[in-house]
């Protein structure tokens, strides 16, 4: 089966609550497990920062949905395209929030946003923000799939 990712950041027009997170997290896992699609989603300083992989048809119509939600503006995809593998297997949505997970974290979080190239459109790679993504899932606790601790 032929895998693809996509990779955006985007600014929210809500400051979230925790609690908001959470069920917005568990509403996305709902969504995207039968789609079979995996995923992280963090949030922090305003910002969403979300990578999701898996098949290309349910992968582009869930991101279409994401870009018609007026929850969030300024959308910039800047991955897209095939992966040999998925980096958050059996994550159907993963979430941080970057704002509660330690200095360390949101300094991280900070960097990247501000280095992201903006309204470029898509980007074949941008290895600072997937290491990032690979750092987070790094530090994942292993008793809680999906769930991250705190990064400080």
């Amino acid at each position: 089966m032929a895998l693809s990712h996509m990779l955006y950041v985007s600014r929210s027009r809500l400051d979230w609550t925790p609690e908001e997170l959470d069920r917005l997290a568990e509403v996305s896992r709902r969504r995207n497990a039968p789609d079979g699609l995996t995923g992280l989603l963090l949030y922090g300083r305003g910002h969403f920062l979300q990578l999701l992989e898996g098949r290309r048809q349910p992968l582009v119509l869930t991101f279409d949905r994401i870009v018609h939600d007026a929850r969030h503006t300024d959308i910039d995809l800047l991955l897209d395209g095939p992966i040999a593998q998925r980096l958050f297997d059996g994550w159907a949505m993963g979430l941080l929030n970057v704002d509660q997970a330690g200095d360390l974290a949101r300094d991280r979080f900070d960097r990247i946003v501000a280095s992201l190239p903006r309204g470029s459109g898509p980007v074949l790679a941008n290895a600072v923000a997937l290491e990032l993504l690979r750092e987070f899932k790094a530090q994942a606790s292993a008793t809680v799939p999906g769930r991250l601790p705190d990064l400080s």
